[in-house]
């Protein structure tokens, strides 16, 4: 067994046993509708999607995609995962102000 395998084993079981005392205590765990906790969540990636897009357009300024999109890398400006921008990636932002 290699040692990311007995870590894992270990996490595994810590998770259990302290899911399982919760539950003895008499923790309800999960969510009772976990549709409508899928969908607030969702609602509210698409709502912070919205407002970083309206924050950092007006930094692109006008121009082709890439070149905006080049204007944005060069401020220093990131994607939400920390790549640089891609004409591609400020074409899924333009479409999210219309």
């Amino acid at each position: 067994m290699t040692l990311t395998q007995k870590e894992r084993e270990l996490i595994a079981r810590r998770t259990r046993k302290a899911l399982d005392e919760r539950k003895k205590a008499g923790v309800k765990l999960g969510s009772p509708n976990p549709r409508k906790g899928a969908k607030a969540a969702a609602r509210a990636r698409s709502e912070a999607a919205d407002e970083r897009a309206a924050r950092l357009l007006p930094h692109a300024g006008d121009g082709t995609l890439e070149e905006r999109a080049n204007r944005l890398n060069q401020a220093g400006f990131r994607t939400s995962t920390g790549k640089l921008f891609t004409k591609e990636s400020l074409f899924r932002m333009l479409r999210r102000k219309s």
